[in-house]
Order: C-alpha cells, then structure tokens, then sequence
C-alpha cells in the first residue's frame, strides 16, 4: 500500500497544500479467533499464543469436558474460542495471553481493534453467572513484557452472551507484542473469562513522510531529512533518479527548479511518499541557532512571512511576522528548554521547515 503526501513547494514562488493527510495501516495477529488450532486442548496455549504465568489457557469449543463442565457455545463465525481463568484463591496466579504482532505499533499514532468476550463462573454440569472479572490488554516489547496498558475493560456483564468490545489507543513507543490479562476483583473465587475473534489493529498514520529541509548553503545545496515515519527503507529521487537509498541525502544542488521525491517503507510494509519541488534562490542563505536566539538570513521577498517555532511533539512554540524586504532576522528562543524544534515560515507564496537545536 502506498500513502502519499505530498507538498509541492515552489520557493519564492507558491506552495500547494498537502494532498491527504492520513492513510490507514493495518497490524495483524495470528490466530486471532483460534482456529488453526482446530482441537479442544486443555491446559495448553493457542498456536501463536504464549502464557508468562503458571496458569496455561485453554482451547475449548461448547463439548462438555471429560470432567462434566459445561461451557458456553462460540462466538456465531467460528467454532473455538479461548478460556483464561483466574484464581481468587491464590491471586498472584493469573493467565496471561500473548503473541507477537505482524509488525510494530506506531509510536504516537490513534490505533483501534476489537475483541470478543464473555466472563463467567464455571459449576458441574452448569454455569451461575455471578462474580464476574475484567480483562486488560497490553503492549510490550517481549512476548511476558505488559508494559504499555491499552485497554481496561468494565467488570463483565453478569450474562452467558459473547459481547464485543471495540477500543482506541495512542502507543507511546513502537511495540511488537500484545497481551490479554484476566483480572478477578473478589477473592475465593475461580472465573473464567472466554476470548475469541481478535480483529486486527487498524491504525490511523498521520503526518507521514515530510521531507525536511535540514540545511541549505549559499550555492543552493540542500541538506534533506523525512520526518515523521519509523522507516525501514529510504530512496530518495531527484528528477526521477534515485541519488539515495539513505534516511537522510546531502549536497543536492539546484540549478533550476528539481523535483525531489521520497519514498519510505515502514516494517509493514507501508509505503509512504513525499515530493518538494525546490527551487535554485532559496529562501534561507544562512541559518545559526545559540542558547538566545535564531539568526536568519533571508532573499528579499515582497510579502511579510510568518514564523513559527515548533517542539519536537509537534507544539505550537512561538510565532513572529518578518516584514517584507527585511535580508536578516534575529529570533529570541531564550524562553525554550534544551531540545530540537523546528522553525517554519511561510506566506502566500513560500514555504520551508527546518530543523534547529537549542543549546543551553
């Protein structure tokens, strides 16, 4: 799949909003609804699926067990589904489930997934649905590592129907395993919650794939940068030739108006695309950052330019109006803490985003 995004940037001349501002990618679990398993087992984990603790799940359909136990039947597209109990009477045991996923999450991104569940009291031969439990999915970077919590359910509803529980989450990191937990709130009491038909996680990418101007002399060659997307693989393209296969390209020199293109492919995958069409009179020829302020020198334009100053999150800073003719501006940056921030000035006909460092 391929998300474009492109800014086409005519320095001194216009800029074209962007086309798009999101793709959807798509992070996958294997064996989400246990039925590559295509067996009762008792007391072992789902193929794909790990435990971290001493109490194993178990692949189950509606059979009763050798042992006379009576369960619920499946959810209505497939025939087993998973139990996972938990002990009231020694509560540090719990069952953990895990697996890892297709590829990572996406650090900062609005993530949603679903799963069905249902929690009940298992008797002989009946079921009493009374002092039900929740669940708990998890993040980590290991298949027994419950770091990041995505999702707490409500206690579950004292019913013997399968419900369907839909969630969003923001990762803040890039995780390549996910978990369920079982939790039972009394004591002296064994419940088991059932799981099937874990959806894949669908992931909404935004900001992707900005080329960043990172530096420009006074002979017209660019430094570029791609911001906003976990690559795996670059190719820079410059005129339709590739010139890179790097996160980064140097001395790209402009002597006429250069069509400047990025592709990059996530872990996923996922290819992301942005294009900036540069032009030989940048509208930086100098850029200095210190402890107190910015130091730009500017070509003479026609058009007062708004100044921006953003952190490393994305948050809106500072902003500033350079009046038009003015070749040199002094920024003050006295009031930002040690970190990296970009500065973007744009008008009706100019647009560039760099990047800068405030030292101490």
């Amino acid at each position: 799949m391929k998300c474009v995004k492109r800014y086409i940037v005519f320095l001194i001349v216009q800029m074209v909003a962007a086309l798009g501002s999101h793709c959807f990618a798509q992070i996958t679990i294997q064996n989400p609804s246990f039925e590559l398993d295509n067996k009762v087992m008792w007391g072992k984990p789902a193929k794909y699926w790990d435990t971290c603790v001493s109490f194993y799940p178990e692949i189950i359909d509606s059979t009763p067990s050798t042992s006379g136990y009576f369960f619920p039947p499946p959810t209505p597209n497939g025939k087993y589904y998973c139990d996972i109990e938990t002990d009231g009477y020694t509560p540090s045991k719990f069952s953990y489930l895990t697996t890892k996923l297709s590829c990572p999450t996406y650090r900062g991104q609005i993530h949603k997934m679903s799963i069905w569940a249902m929690g009940y009291f298992a008797h002989f031969n009946s079921v009493a649905p009374h002092a039900l439990g929740y669940f708990t999915i998890h993040l980590g970077h290991s298949a027994c590592d419950s770091f990041f919590r995505v999702y707490e359910s409500p206690i579950m509803p004292d019913t013997l129907f399968w419900r369907k529980y839909e969630f969003t989450f923001i990762p803040d990191d890039n995780y390549e395993y996910i978990g369920i937990q079982a939790h039972q709130p009394h004591t002296f009491t064994v419940i088991d919650l059932l799981i099937d038909n874990f959806s894949p996680i669908t992931v909404q990418v935004t900001n992707v794939a900005q080329i960043v101007i990172n530096d420009i002399d006074k002979h017209s060659c660019y430094k570029l940068g791609v911001e906003n997307v976990n690559g795996v693989r670059y190719e820079w393209q410059q005129n339709g030739a590739v010139i890179s296969t790097q996160a980064t390209v140097e001395n790209v020199c402009v002597g006429s108006p250069t069509t400047i293109s990025v592709s990059v492919w996530d872990a996923c995958g996922y290819e992301y695309v942005d294009t900036l069409q540069l032009n030989s009179s940048p509208l930086i020829t100098s850029f200095n950052a210190n402890e107190s302020k910015l130091s730009i020198a500017l070509t003479p334009f026609y058009e007062d330019v708004q100044v921006s100053i953003y952190n490393a999150l994305g948050q809106l800073e500072n902003t500033t109006t350079i009046a038009s003719q003015n070749t040199q501006a002094n920024i003050d940056i006295s009031n930002l803490t040690t970190g990296v921030y970009f500065i973007v000035l744009s008008n009706h006909n100019v647009f560039v985003r760099k990047k800068f460092v405030k030292s101490k």
